[in-house]
């Protein structure tokens, strides 16, 4: 019996039944493999977009700060160091403003600076030199020595004798002169400072820096 015809169709038809299961497993493969590519494909929102931070404390940080307002010198400190500052230059012969000096100074090298005085005045054991413009007299003795320095500058007419005596404590002595009271402090063995008040006005009028030693005539020896 001649058997070659019958394996030729077995044969062919298992290699037919092997390709067909091939294509259907590929096609189970595409399938399962489909949603995993598509999900894939798709951008993920967490991954693109940049996070989002809050400092803390951020806003606080730029809001301007106000400048802490700066002390200011009251007016009473104020008056005390003025005051200070004339009890120290009166220890040296001096007051505020001026650069000539009791004792030392001549009324010639005053008048060679200036030039002559507005008016000159006989008073106590002197000659008084009155230089309106400069709110400056001096009184010198017949050796043109200078025994007194007296200022009239605008801002000693707002002192008062309280502010004075809560400064530099009582005077040593007070003296009148018309209708002045004269408030005299002795700062050392050389020279008395004095506050010059009228009764009327409760307030500085002037001050001088005094040598009681300079204050006689060195002519007559």
């Amino acid at each position: 019996m001649n058997m070659k015809p019958w394996l030729y169709a077995a044969a062919l038809a298992g290699a037919l039944t092997m390709t067909a299961c091939a294509n259907g497993g590929d096609n189970g493969n595409v399938s399962s493999q489909s949603p995993t590519a598509t999900a894939t494909a798709q951008p993920s929102l967490e991954s693109t977009s940049p996070p989002i931070t809050t400092t803390p404390g951020a806003t606080a940080t730029e809001q301007p700060t106000k400048p802490s307002a700066q002390p200011q010198q009251d007016g009473s400190a104020a008056t005390a160091d003025k005051l200070i500052e004339i009890r120290k230059l009166a220890r040296e012969g001096r007051v505020p403003g001026l650069s000539y000096t009791v004792h030392t100074s001549l009324i010639d090298d005053i008048e060679k600076d200036w030039g002559e005085a507005d008016r000159t005045d006989s008073a106590g054991k002197g000659i008084y030199a009155t230089y309106e413009s400069h709110h400056a007299a001096f009184g010198y003795n017949k050796g043109s020595v200078v025994f007194d320095v007296r200022s009239y500058a605008d801002d000693l007419k707002d002192l008062s004798l309280r502010d004075i005596e809560q400064t530099l404590g009582k005077a040593d002595s007070v003296t009148e002169n018309g209708d002045d009271d004269i408030y005299v402090y002795q700062v050392n063995e050389q020279y008395e400072l004095k506050f010059v008040i009228p009764a009327s006005k409760e307030r500085v009028d002037h001050i001088s820096v005094f040598s009681q030693k300079d204050a006689h005539n060195n002519m007559a020896g």
